[in-house]
């Protein structure tokens, strides 16, 4: 009887540990539309983006209409320190869909945390707010590749977390359902 408790207690244990068993906090579901420059193909791609794993090819859907601002990137200089990269910001200036100057203090910190966090020549930066959530679309000039990530924003801790990655690719269109994934 000792060797089964001893069992069961050792299997709840490595089953903790791999986070297994931890439901861990609940997110909404993400869905995202992107559209391919290297392929021949005028479609756009739809996926389900699962944070810790590769966004899934899903349905056809209609993206939220979010509000989408982009952060100029010809103030931010990237310089290599101790061999790494390391992005500065010359000037912040963060513009909405019309072009016009956006000033707000949530999206400054946000900025600044995206752009300290990244180790690449940054070359595009699209922040997008939806349903009280914060996402940064980032591409980045990584010499011969076009790496492009989608992070969501925590603006209570001030942390990102890496929700997806694509090649050569345009973020066209996100959508957040009430309907919750476990992160």
């Amino acid at each position: 009887m000792k060797k089964l408790v001893s069992l069961f207690l050792s299997l709840l244990l490595l089953l903790s540990l791999t986070g297994c068993g931890n439901s861990g906090p609940e997110l909404p579901k993400i869905r995202a539309v992107t559209q391919n420059h290297s392929e021949e193909t005028e479609e756009p791609d739809y996926w389900l983006v699962r944070p810790g794993k590769k966004p899934k090819h899903t349905e056809e859907f209609t993206p939220d209409k979010a509000a989408v601002y982009q952060v100029d990137c010809s103030q931010i200089t990237a310089s290599v320190v101790d061999g790494k990269v390391q992005n500065h910001i010359d000037r912040l200036r963060i513009t909405d869909s019309q072009g016009a100057q956006f000033d707000d203090k949530t999206f400054e910190t946000m900025a600044e945390t995206v752009i300290k966090s990244i180790d690449h020549d940054i070359i595009q930066f699209t922040i997008i707010e939806n349903s009280g959530y914060y996402f940064a679309f980032i591409k980045l000039n990584v010499n011969w590749s076009d790496p492009c990530d989608l992070y969501r924003y925590d603006s209570e801790t001030n942390t990102l977390h890496k929700l997806a990655h694509w090649d050569n690719v345009d973020l066209v269109g996100i959508a957040v359902d009430d309907k919750t994934e476990q992160a």
